[in-house]
């Protein structure tokens, strides 16, 4: 079952849970809330150290539109965390995330959750038309006032098709619309080994990776989405290869990608690259990635 926090909104209201780990042996205290400004909100952690009896620093996440403490039950315990909705997310679940929390919200997350959905709505009725540039490639596609998705769907058949060859059909694929607010028409591109959402957070799928393709300039970059993604991915970490990673909760593996020039002759192998060498990277460090317990990682084994 799962709890929500609607009154953390500061450390002095925060939610706060005792005989928190520190460490293999100590147990501490640690506050959990959520901060909100014009900006968005943020998941908010601090930690006290039992060593020195001083609260830590505050660790912060990226800002989503509005979030929501939440505390999920995950093998058998309690596990702190946040719901969210927003930016890239399809109108229906905003309006979904709005009927379940609007009553419980303060009047900041509300205008936000308000601007989100405006947004949202905004961004469904704009759309990319066709334009072709150079008869010996495929379309190029150019951000205009109206938007036909199925004028775009020719370059996401293709781009589905290039992940379903370099692949394993167990990988969870996504290739779709992705609509930002006061920005052009995306593709977002992006795969994981598993579809396990870690700490059942929206997003949040063990070793993911991404890229962007923007269709007004044709331009593919690797960024994150959700916190998660982009140009690398998330493993345990190794300080006996990296000594600096002896005090880090996570290491991680980056993945080469030079952004490609516009243009598809450019932009469809540059996508084949990518993935090409995530696959590979993955079976290289086959023994320290995480949440294997939860996927189908039989394709490690595989030459």
């Amino acid at each position: 079952m799962t709890k929500y926090f609607y009154e953390a909104i500061s450390e002095d209201t925060a939610h706060v849970v005792e005989d928190y780990p520190w460490g293999f042996n100590l147990r501490t205290s640690v506050k959990f809330w959520i901060e909100t400004n014009k900006r968005g909100s943020r998941f908010m952690k601090r930690t006290f150290n039992p060593k020195t009896g001083v609260w830590c620093a505050i660790k912060k996440s990226t800002y989503s539109p509005v979030m929501v403490l939440a505390e999920f039950e995950i093998d058998g315990g309690p596990r702190t965390s946040y719901v969210s909705s927003g930016h890239g997310h399809a109108t229906e679940k905003i309006e979904d995330f709005k009927v379940n929390h609007w009553d419980n919200l303060d009047d900041e997350r509300r205008k936000n959750l308000d601007a989100s959905l405006i947004c949202s709505k905004v961004m469904t009725s704009l759309s990319c038309s066709e334009s072709v540039v150079d008869q010996s490639e495929k379309p190029k596609f150019v951000a205009v006032a109206k938007f036909d998705k199925t004028q775009t769907q020719v370059i996401i058949d293709e781009i589905k098709s290039t992940l379903d060859e370099v692949l394993p059909s167990s990988f969870r694929k996504e290739v779709e619309i992705y609509r930002m607010p006061f920005s052009s028409c995306c593709i977002k591109i992006a795969a994981s080994p598993s579809t396990y959402l870690i700490s059942h957070v929206p997003g949040q799928y063990p070793q993911t990776v991404s890229l962007r393709l923007d269709l007004d300039g044709m331009i593919l970059e690797a960024p994150a989405f959700c916190g998660m993604g982009g140009g690398s991915f998330y493993r345990s970490t190794r300080p006996d290869l990296y000594p600096k990673e002896k005090y880090d909760a996570l290491g991680s593996v980056h993945i080469p990608f030079r952004k490609p020039k516009p243009g598809f002759k450019y932009i469809y192998p540059a996508i084949e690259r990518f993935f090409s060498r995530y696959l590979s990277l993955l079976k290289d460090w086959g023994d320290d990635l995480l949440h294997k317990e939860h996927g189908d990682y039989s394709f490690l084994e595989a030459e």
